[in-house]
């Protein structure tokens, strides 16, 4: 595991998300939305600088596992 160093602190920040739509509907069983869905949050890590480790994207649910700063 690679720690990340600042002025006052060392260490890592990894976070397990989890994102699902309300009773789980199976919105993303097409490929073409799933590859819109995996844009979108690379876009949105790629703005906050968070560093996307693992992304999986399911019929039914996403799993993101973050290196957040």
């Amino acid at each position: 595991m690679a720690y990340k160093h600042s002025q006052s602190s060392l260490g890592a920040n990894k976070k397990h998300i989890q994102l699902t739509p309300k009773y789980r509907y199976k919105m993303m069983q097409k490929e073409k939305l799933k590859v819109m869905c995996r844009a979108a949050i690379e876009e949105a890590c790629k703005r906050h600088k968070i560093e996307i480790e693992i992304i999986k994207v399911m019929p039914e649910h996403v799993h993101l596992i973050a290196d957040v700063p």
